[in-house]
């Protein structure tokens, strides 16, 4: 018991040291969703982040953007009044 109450009281000790510090990480991944190891680092140490670039959409991606081309659909069959025979 004593061995598990000292390493509780260790974490304990170590999230509120750092908790100004998750916190921050925490409202980064928050706003970004995920974050490059250069950027936990600035978080951490307290510096800003770049903003973030504006995804282009597609439709307005310029000539040197590479685009996937859309899929050609395949027609569908044709209705038929007939019923077709279970294989059995």
């Amino acid at each position: 018991r004593r061995i598990i109450d000292e390493c509780y009281q260790r974490a304990r000790d170590a999230l509120l040291g750092a908790r100004e510090r998750l916190n921050r990480l925490a409202k980064a991944l928050l706003e970004r969703e995920s974050l490059e190891g250069e950027q936990i680092e600035k978080v951490l140490a307290g510096e800003p982040l770049e903003p973030e670039a504006p995804a282009v959409p597609a439709a307005m991606a310029g000539p040197g953007l590479k685009t996937e081309p859309p899929r050609p659909e395949a027609p569908l069959p044709a209705p038929t009044l007939k019923p077709k025979p279970e294989a059995s």
